[in-house]
């Protein structure tokens, strides 16, 4: 009913509103911004056809209140659809032209001195002027976007009250374009909050009602992002159970990204559940495993002990079947891995005579054993070998056993690559 009520509107909207020839069906700001709304909540839901019509309103509307007069807002309908309009992915520069020719008082002003700045970019000026404004005390239909807009200004200023408005902004909006934005923000803010379990809720909810969105692929770079980000404390069978709410194809994407992005940032626990999942899928359409999951999850077991089987299963990747930037990632990973397996033989030969003394002093244990699991590297400088190696004592491990330094400059070397990868895109 709601969609065959904007496909009308819309028709009429787009054959005679602006005619000037028929003046009688010329519709007022407010219900072609309505009209807007309606095209916008069927995009939410999926229907990219109805992406050309929105663009065609926004010029429309464009047009209407350029040209439009003070008198012509005696409507207070239109002075809101305008504040509407412009948080709908209007031109703010026309909102500032409009708002110049009105003179709103009290908390309409308020309002439109907020939203203005918003637009603007202006966030400091937006949070002051939107504090006072109680987004459930409006109207539904600007209450959503007021309280999207709030929470948006506020996100790094207070994350925990950004958190309160996205919620009200679903209340409001439950169902729309606000709802679907919401839930993605959602997802960023609560990756900085290092809530997890509203993290999880808030990708299943999205998952469950917008992953046809246009915008589902900025909620893709939040999921992989933030899954990556709490690898640590995060429920991994929760994670599976929202991803298998996806079609097969989305599910097998978000996972070579997640073991693509654990791989790099040395996750290696990450990497391997990742790689697990797109290896249960059926193999490419070329024949054998996935060449990006087989690259991925050698990418993150790179170490001494493993070098030389990651070697031979590095060797056997088609890197036909890999874009360029993993092939890149490909001849890194093998150049590194080549360099960890001759690193014995070298160490071999350029050793000390042994040192012969009582019975059981050599029987030292290894430095590092049991731990070849690569640990999370935050950045360059964070690595915990970088660390030790600064230190005497991590000095005489280095020079003990040089894979270690090897393994740690893996690290580095592979983040550096793929940040050269990712510029260039």
């Amino acid at each position: 009913m709601k969609a065959a009520w904007a496909a009308r509107i819309a028709v009429v909207t787009l054959t005679g509103a602006v005619c000037p020839a028929h003046p009688a069906y010329a519709l007022e700001p407010y219900q072609l911004v309505r009209s807007l709304q309606l095209v916008q909540d069927r995009i939410a839901g999926g229907d990219h056809a109805a992406l050309p019509m929105q663009q065609k309103l926004l010029e429309m509307i464009d047009r209407q209140l350029r040209t439009a007069q003070a008198p012509d807002f005696a409507n207070r309908r239109n002075f809101l659809a305008t504040l509407l309009y412009g948080m709908s992915g209007g031109n703010p520069v026309t909102v500032d032209v409009v708002l110049s020719r009105l003179a709103p008082e009290g908390d309409d002003a308020k309002l439109a001195k907020g939203v203005a700045a918003y637009l603007r970019g202006d966030v400091k000026t937006a949070m002051t002027a939107l504090e006072p404004i109680e987004p459930t005390a409006l109207s539904p239909e600007i209450g959503a976007f007021v309280a999207l807009v709030k929470g948006s200004v506020l996100t790094g200023e207070s994350p925990a009250t950004a958190i309160r408005m996205f919620e009200k902004a679903r209340l409001l909006g439950s169902g729309t374009l606000v709802e679907e934005a919401a839930l993605r923000r959602t997802l960023a803010v609560s990756t900085d909050l290092r809530d997890a379990p509203r993290f999880l809720r808030a990708a299943n909810q999205y998952v469950r009602r917008f992953l046809r969105s246009p915008y589902a692929s900025q909620f893709a770079d939040a999921l992989v992002g933030g899954i990556a980000a709490f690898n640590d404390k995060i429920d991994l069978a929760m994670v599976e159970e929202t991803i298998a709410l996806m079609d097969a194809e989305h599910q097998k994407a978000i996972y070579l990204r997640l073991a693509r992005i654990s791989a790099i940032d040395g996750l290696t626990e990450l990497a391997a559940f990742a790689s697990q999942r797109v290896a249960a899928f059926a193999a490419s359409p070329g024949g054998g495993a996935d060449a990006r999951a087989m690259l991925y999850a050698s990418l993150s077991t790179v170490t001494s002990e493993t070098a030389a089987d990651v070697l031979a299963k590095l060797r056997s990747i088609d890197r036909s079947r890999l874009a360029a930037r993993d092939q890149e990632l490909l001849d890194a990973a093998l150049s590194i891995a080549a360099g960890v397996v001759s690193v014995p033989d070298a160490v071999a030969d350029a050793s000390p005579p042994r040192r012969v003394g009582p019975v059981g002093a050599d029987d030292v244990t290894p430095a590092f054993e049991g731990k070849s699991e690569a640990p999370h590297v935050v950045a360059p400088e964070a690595d915990s070998t970088a660390r030790d190696t600064k230190s005497a004592g991590g000095q005489a491990i280095a020079a003990a056993d040089p894979t270690v330094a090897i393994v740690g400059e893996t690290r580095r070397k592979l983040e550096e690559i793929d940040k050269l990868l990712m510029d260039t895109q």
